[in-house]
C-alpha cells in the first residue's frame, strides 16, 4: 500500500531487537517534502539503535531498528560527500527511500551536517547526540517497543526493566574514542 510503512514483524523483515525508545522526534525530510517520525533506542546491552516511525508524504519506507554502528560504519567508507545513496548499503533489499529518510533523522541529531560549497554532508563527531543518548539512559525514558504494544493491546505492562547501561560509545563514535585518549595521555 503506497505510503505505509513496512512491518519489521511480520516475517519478512529482519528480527526486531529489544529496544527500549529513549527518544521520538520529528524532522523534515531532506527534500524538505514531508515530516518524518523516527526513534531513537538502545538494547539492554546499551547499543544505539534508530528507526523510521513515519511520513507524512507518500513514500514507504521500512520500520525496523538500525544499530547505528552499522549507519556511522557506512558513513565512515564514504568516498566523499555523504548523500542519501551512502547509506544504500545498509538498507539493500529494502525500499530506497529508508535511507534517505535516515540520513534526514542523523541531520535532525546533528550526526551529519551540511557541506557548504557543494551538494551532501558530513559526518560529525556526534559528541552531542551521544551527551544527550546518555542523559536519556540515565534518566529513564519512554516505556519499551515491548511494553508500548502490549499497552494497546490491553495486556499488563512489561515488566519495569533495570537501568540500561551506559551506550557502546568505543563502537559508536571513533572520534569521542580519540579524545578520550588524548585526555588519558596529558
Amino acid at each position: 500500500m503506497k505510503g505505509k510503512p513496512g512491518n519489521a514483524s511480520d516475517g519478512h523483515g529482519p528480527t526486531v531487537p529489544n529496544v527500549r525508545v529513549l527518544k521520538s522526534a520529528q524532522c523534515k525530510s531532506l527534500s524538505g517534502r514531508s515530516t518524518l517520525g523516527y526513534e531513537v533506542g538502545a538494547t539492554g546491552d546499551g547499543e544505539i539503535h534508530l528507526r523510521i516511525k513515519s511520513n507524512s508524504g507518500s513514500g514507504c519506507f521500512g520500520r525496523e531498528w538500525t544499530p547505528l554502528r552499522e549507519l556511522q560504519q557506512a558513513l565512515a567508507k564514504a568516498p566523499g560527500p555523504v548523500t542519501s545513496g551512502t547509506l544504500n548499503r545498509v538498507f539493500a533489499g529494502r525500499s530506497q527511500n529508508t535511507s534517505g529518510f535516515v540520513a534526514a533523522a542523523l541531520l535532525s541529531e546533528g550526526l551529519l551536517e551540511p557541506l557548504s560549497n557543494t551538494r551532501g554532508y558530513s559526518p560529525t563527531d556526534g559528541v552531542g547526540f551521544m551527551s544527550e543518548v546518555r542523559r536519556l539512559l540515565e534518566k529513564g525514558s519512554p516505556a519499551t517497543v515491548a511494553s508500548v504494544v502490549a499497552r494497546k493491546a490491553g495486556a499488563a505492562a512489561a515488566p519495569t526493566q533495570k537501568p540500561a547501561p551506559k551506550p557502546k560509545a568505543d563502537a559508536a563514535m571513533p572520534s569521542e574514542r580519540m579524545a578520550k585518549a588524548k585526555t588519558v595521555k596529558r
